[in-house]
């Protein structure tokens, strides 16, 4: 049996909480400094540099 599935992580968004298995999340990072995309879709928030890597952030209330 495999113990990290057995845990879950919950969130907030727009007023509304959610979960999801610990196993399909790849990480959590603290952001600063976003630099904006010109012309991205709404959900975009920026991107990030992370450990050698560019990540997008999104709003995931967007998506609701």
């Amino acid at each position: 049996m495999n113990k990290r599935a057995d845990k879950y992580i919950s969130f907030l968004i727009a007023n509304s909480w959610y979960a999801m298995g610990v196993a399909t999340v790849g990480s959590f990072i603290k952001y600063d400094n976003l630099l904006p995309v010109p012309r991205a879709n709404e959900i975009v928030k920026g991107l990030t540099y992370q450990n050698g890597k560019i990540i997008t952030v999104i709003d995931s209330a967007k998506l609701l």
